[in-house]
């Protein structure tokens, strides 16, 4: 995809993500309200989200630093994560505040609608959803 999303230090999403929405015909929104994104969720459609990593008095649960993670739905209160950069050592025995706050589920990851929220919140937009 062209369309200038890539930039030096990460990936401006909203660019990409209005480019990935007309190319495939969804509809493409961004919110930092997380009520709007489990209603997304409920409806059956995707998010990707911003997480800022680790803060003064906030280790990062989903990444040490900025990175984007797929939030596919929620499920017995928790928010279900495609996190591209998974792996065992970042979710290892180093980290015991992810091992404490994240589930594994195979290749996914289940998180707390409060931790999802407190890893984003300095970001924005936090939530991209898509449909």
């Amino acid at each position: 995809l062209q369309g200038g999303a890539r930039m030096f230090g990460g990936t401006d999403l909203r660019l990409l993500g209005r480019a990935l929405a007309g190319r495939f015909g969804l509809f493409y929104l961004t919110t930092d309200d997380q009520g709007t994104l489990r209603r997304h969720l409920g409806a059956g459609k995707a998010a990707i989200v911003n997480v800022g990593g680790n803060r003064e008095g906030h280790p990062g649960l989903l990444s040490d630093g900025g990175h984007y993670v797929a939030v596919l739905g929620e499920e017995g209160g928790l928010f279900t994560v495609a996190d591209p950069k998974s792996s065992p050592e970042k979710y290892g025995p180093k980290y015991p505040h992810r091992r404490a706050a994240i589930r594994r589920a195979g290749v996914f990851l289940r998180i707390s609608p409060a931790d999802l929220e407190s890893d984003c919140l300095l970001r924005s937009p936090r939530y991209h959803l898509f449909g």
